[in-house]
């Protein structure tokens, strides 16, 4: 989900996406740090990352600071999840959020619908949900 959204907001923006901008990683922030450590080999010309997570965002940063670069005047960082920890990160984390209340009240509602439709006896009907997430710009980006 992601991925396919990262690609629709640069469609959206007017930008050409390149699957080889697309790293993966475990989600751990020593592999954010590995991962971000290929891209610059690949493009060392590269001034920003859009991490999955903010805890490989935090390894993102750890690199980014070993070479020196300032943020965010010469590289932006911006991850996902809001973990409590990245408005301590240095810089404070750009981050996407999601509403976990939401989240969490839709999870339960939708469990409780697909029980009920088998107690019922009847095939459940699987939905896809889209919650809107937020963006909360903080000291790791210039926008």
């Amino acid at each position: 989900q992601r991925f396919k959204a990262w690609k629709d907001t640069l469609q959206s923006a007017g930008i050409e996406s390149n699957d080889n901008h697309w790293v993966e990683g475990n989600w751990s922030s020593a592999s954010g740090y590995e991962v971000t450590q290929q891209l610059f080999q690949k493009y060392p010309e590269m001034d920003a990352i859009f991490a999955a997570n903010d805890q490989m965002a935090l390894g993102a940063l750890t690199i980014v600071h070993q070479k020196r670069l300032r943020v965010p005047q010469d590289f932006g960082i911006v991850g996902f999840d809001n973990i409590p920890e990245s408005e301590h990160f240095w810089p404070a984390l750009t981050t996407v959020q999601h509403d976990q209340h939401q989240v969490g009240t839709l999870a339960v509602h939708e469990i409780v619908r697909i029980i009920e439709s088998f107690r019922n006896n009847e095939s459940p009907e699987y939905k896809t949900i889209l919650l809107t997430p937020n963006l909360l710009v903080r000291n790791s980006s210039l926008k």
